[in-house]
């Protein structure tokens, strides 16, 4: 690292209350973010419950309590207003994050951000479109015909099981820019990961359970992708290196 970026660097060094103050505003802007997505939601409630009760087909929602309906309706809105305001989220984490780092590693990072949010709707999108209309059907039809078992789904229950579907698939797609970026940094090397192969790919499946709903069908259609997403990452992961190796060197 040049003398130069190293000054610059010192510049930029707080002490540790300012760092927490710097993480009380970062914070605040990301709940200020999810406060105003989470009421434009609620304005455009009704649309969104049409969108996403399309995966279910003909089956209906019903609610049991007098408050479900409209505590549903305010579940819903909360989980689009996280939904939404995940772009928000990623760039104050990258801001709050670039300010340890060294001028040139600032730069690298935030130039990331519009590929991580471009990973997270990559995820949205295919937790909606792909993978809840598989889980769905396969929940639903689990119980044999003869059983005589007819699904009786909540307002609340299946928003909430949508809203941590959509926003679990968003965060885990992550996983090719955070090793990206360790490996940028060099906290992480390629060599590790590919040693560590066996270990990660069962970390991907326990993550997956914890993210998506308790059967096979669904954690398989989140840990599937997340494990070629990994695998793309080490590929990457030493692409970067190489990179980084080449700038030290320089």
């Amino acid at each position: 690292m040049s003398k130069k970026e190293t000054e610059q660097n010192l510049d930029y060094e707080m002490p540790f209350e300012e760092h927490l103050e710097e993480l009380r505003h970062r914070l605040f802007k990301c709940l200020i973010a999810v406060l105003v997505f989470m009421i434009i939601s609620y304005v455009f409630i009704n649309r969104i419950v049409i969108f996403l009760r399309k995966p279910l087909g003909d089956y209906k929602l019903i609610f049991l309590s007098p408050n479900e309906a409209f505590m549903a309706y305010i579940k819903l809105a909360l989980y689009c207003g996280l939904i939404f305001a995940v772009p928000v989220i990623i760039y104050q984490l990258w801001r709050f994050i670039s300010i340890a780092l060294f001028p040139r590693e600032r730069h690298a990072l935030i130039s990331y951000v519009p590929v991580s949010m471009l990973l997270f709707l990559t995820g949205a999108a295919f937790a909606y479109y792909v993978a809840l209309p598989i889980g769905l059907k396969f929940l639903l039809t689990f119980p044999p015909e003869d059983a005589n078992i007819e699904p009786m789904l909540s307002l609340s229950k299946y928003f909430g099981f949508v809203g941590m579907f959509i926003l679990g698939f968003g965060l885990l797609f992550q996983l090719p820019m955070i090793i990206i970026i360790l490996t940028r940094l060099g906290i992480i090397a390629p060599k590790t990961l590919s040693g560590k192969r066996r270990h990660i790919i069962l970390a991907i499946f326990i993550i997956a359970a914890i993210f998506s709903p308790p059967d096979v069908i669904t954690q398989s259609l989140l840990a599937i992708p997340l494990v070629f997403l990994f695998e793309i990452s080490i590929w990457l992961s030493y692409l970067f290196a190489r990179r980084r190796k080449k700038e030290l060197e320089e």
